[in-house]
């Protein structure tokens, strides 16, 4: 297989955008609480589509232009936050991931932020530590005080045990 690409995301893409959010699942079916945490995961198009046509969705894309892996960046409290990241299931541990994210971190970059957050799970090897060697940090609990972080928490924590989640930011 060709190495992918990374673009843009082209109008029309938030659809399939979605289903390699769905697509990637598969790799959580190892952890204790999958079936309370993932089951029923359903991701819609219109979650998406704001990223797609602002130009903040980016898809690692194979030989023939599909796109197989996807990160998605916003802001949040004046910072840049990486929304979503997702590779399909079939095509993980190619270093897709980190060519994601690091097209975020070039958006943020260039639309002038000076950080980006995320948001994941601690104790996930591919989660908070993977982020960790991609240069993130965990945040201390002072500094989960801002609207934006709150409000993320507040959701999160509607279908999420908090106690397994944690807020990192990386300096760009």
């Amino acid at each position: 297989m060709a190495e992918a690409t990374i673009r843009l995301a082209r109008r029309g893409e938030a659809g399939r955008i979605a289903d390699i959010e769905v697509a990637a699942i598969p790799k959580f079916h190892t952890l204790p609480d999958f079936e309370k945490q993932f089951v029923g995961v359903v991701a819609r198009l219109e979650k998406y589509t704001p990223f797609v046509e602002g130009g903040r969705a980016f898809v690692a894309v194979n030989e023939w232009d599909w796109p197989i892996g996807f990160s998605a960046v916003d802001e949040m409290d004046s910072e840049a936050y990486l929304a979503e990241l997702a590779v399909d299931f079939d095509h993980q541990g190619r270093g897709l991931g980190r060519r994601l994210i690091s097209a975020a971190c070039d958006w943020a970059r260039h639309a002038g932020f000076t950080s980006i957050l995320l948001s994941t799970f601690k104790d996930v090897p591919w989660n908070a530590p993977y982020y960790a060697r991609q240069g993130f940090r965990i945040l201390e609990p002072a500094e989960l005080s801002k609207p934006g972080i709150r409000r993320q928490r507040a959701h999160e924590a509607e279908f999420l045990d908090m106690n397994t989640r944690v807020f990192m930011r990386k300096l760009l």
